[in-house]
């Protein structure tokens, strides 16, 4: 994990996995975004605008599967994953009246979970 860097949530890289982003309140959702962060910049996988809208990037329309969404869950389901899917990755809700709300999936090599525990 990147020293110092928030994450929601851990998921091992298998040749088929479900990143799964759920807006955490009751609020009016315009847009939902998701991209993948590569030395710190930031790429863009999928923007979703409510209602119907989808966009799926052309680097990942053949492998990327987006399900739910039109609701508050919106999972990004990968097939054929390659060592390139590790890495960090960003789902941002754009809601009223909450604004930007946003979660961080840390993809690791599948059996290189480190588990962190801190003492305060």
């Amino acid at each position: 994990m990147a020293e110092g860097k928030h994450v929601d949530s851990i998921v091992k890289l298998s040749s088929t996995m479900a990143l799964k982003c759920v807006c955490p309140k009751n609020a009016s959702i315009s847009q939902m975004v998701w991209v993948k962060e590569e030395n710190q910049t930031k790429q863009l996988i999928a923007v979703f605008r409510l209602p119907y809208d989808l966009h799926i990037e052309s680097k990942y329309k053949a492998r990327v599967l987006v399900t739910n969404f039109t609701s508050d869950n919106k999972t990004l389901i990968f097939s054929n994953t390659t060592e390139e899917d590790v890495g960090f990755y960003l789902c941002s809700f754009h809601t009223f009246p909450y604004g930007i709300l946003e979660k961080t999936i840390h993809v690791v090599q599948s059996g290189k979970v480190n588990l962190f525990i801190s003492i305060l």
